[in-house]
């Protein structure tokens, strides 16, 4: 006999304590995401009118522009995404079993076992609440 660690995945069953709790994560990730960019687009402004004024050379402002436009799209495709999930977090049906993720664990294994069995392991929880353990 030996143990090894395997992963063990994390399922969630919806529930709209659960919905209301994902949905109240997001929109403050949301909220901080939305103040980053409003700050970030600020600097920006701040940064590429004090280069103009210092007498900046027009292609040097004009790649300080892209670059700065680059971190600007990767800000917006940022609340873009954490849109994306929060609609998908409202698509969600009471009673459904979702991905939560995985943790690890470990198991005895020996000669015999079924090796492909003992790595599909799985935790349900609802509400935070380990409801069922399948192996």
């Amino acid at each position: 006999m030996i143990t090894v660690f395997r992963e063990i995945a994390l399922r969630q069953i919806v529930t709209q304590q659960s919905k209301d709790i994902s949905l109240r994560q997001l929109h403050d990730q949301l909220t901080k995401h939305m103040e980053e960019i409003d700050n970030f687009e600020e600097e920006k402004n701040k940064l590429l009118a004090g280069f103009a004024l210092r007498g900046g050379e027009g292609a040097d402002v004009e790649n300080l522009r892209k670059r700065l436009d680059e971190e600007s799209r990767r800000l917006f495709q940022g609340k873009d995404e954490i849109m994306r999930q929060i609609n998908a977090v409202r698509e969600l049906r009471e009673g459904e079993e979702i991905d939560a993720g995985s943790v690890e664990g470990p198991v005895e294994i020996k000669a015999g076992d079924d090796f492909t069995a003992l790595a599909r392991a799985q935790i349900v929880l609802r509400d935070g609440v380990v409801v069922d353990i399948r192996n």
